[in-house]
């Protein structure tokens, strides 16, 4: 018996040898996004994968993991007394079964709501704090944080008490976005350009990895030029491709794949990764 564990442990360890120190799922992502863009593009589960749960809830964390999505989006807000939530809007009102300002509540009155589900009733699901969804989704999957306040220094603090070692960063006002990459050096932004003109003089401005754009200028010969320039174009196919697809298996999403975009936003991520996965425009990574 002795003989037969000792073998045992003596394979074991040699399996080990060689084997990365660190062999996390969201690093895996990190290092291949700031990889020079290719032939393989990337899904972000915007809110969460929230097409059975609510949306910015635990669950929906948790499920876009288990579907092998590779960039979750979530929404950062604070409450009155300093805690950083999810939460998309101003108000509670249009996700949970309460009423009244995020910034005006405490979270213990908001911890005691219930989130709504898709069909628009109460589940057991609670608002989770930005820590606690961190630390799920540490070493699993990448985080793309949505900051709805300019509180760079208390997001970057609970980015390092979460343990989190690389993140997107996403907001409407850009001198927001300078604000938390001079707070957390370990994170990359991703700016908005409305217009292809806009996008042009971003470009000339600066040196960015990621780019947002909008499905009104995209095209193959566009996102060509990026891949040349080594930047990453994001895109969103939220809303009616989004609603489309649940009908057609995916098809509607087929102009966004075959342009070569690197990253596309979803709110039904599941379908999404099926069609690009058809389209060879998708790897799992695991």
């Amino acid at each position: 018996m002795r003989k037969s564990l000792f073998a045992v442990s003596v394979i074991a360890a040699a399996l080990s040898i060689g084997q990365p120190a660190l062999a996390h799922r969201s690093d895996d992502i990190w290092t291949a996004l700031m990889a020079p863009p290719g032939a393989r593009s990337f899904v972000v589960a915007h809110r969460g994968a929230h097409v059975e749960v609510p949306e910015n809830s635990a669950a929906a964390i948790r499920r876009a993991i288990e579907l092998g999505v590779d960039i979750v989006e979530i929404d950062v807000r604070f409450t009155r007394d300093n805690v950083a939530i999810l939460m998309h809007d101003p108000k509670i009102d249009r996700t949970t079964n309460g009423h009244g300002e995020v910034e005006s509540m405490t979270f213990a009155e908001i911890e005691r709501l219930r989130l709504l589900g898709p069909d628009g009733k109460p589940t057991a699901y609670r608002v989770p704090t930005l820590k606690s969804v961190l630390r799920i989704a540490r070493d699993k999957i990448v985080v793309d944080l949505h900051l709805k306040v300019d509180r760079a220094p208390e997001v970057a603090a609970i980015l390092r008490q979460a343990g989190i070692r690389h993140a997107l960063f996403y907001a409407d006002d850009a001198p927001w976005l300078d604000n938390m990459q001079a707070q957390w050096r370990g994170g990359e932004t991703v700016r908005l350009a409305q217009s292809r003109e806009e996008l042009d003089y971003y470009l000339k401005q600066a040196s960015p990895h990621f780019v947002h754009l909008t499905p009104a200028y995209l095209s193959r010969e566009l996102i060509e030029g990026l891949d040349r320039r080594g930047v990453r174009g994001m895109v969103n196919v939220i809303g009616g491709p989004d609603r489309a697809a649940a009908a057609d298996r995916g098809a509607s999403y087929d102009a966004f794949i075959n342009s070569g975009v690197s990253i596309i936003q979803t709110d039904r991520p599941k379908d999404l990764i099926e069609r690009m996965t058809e389209l060879g425009r998708h790897r799992m990574i695991r």
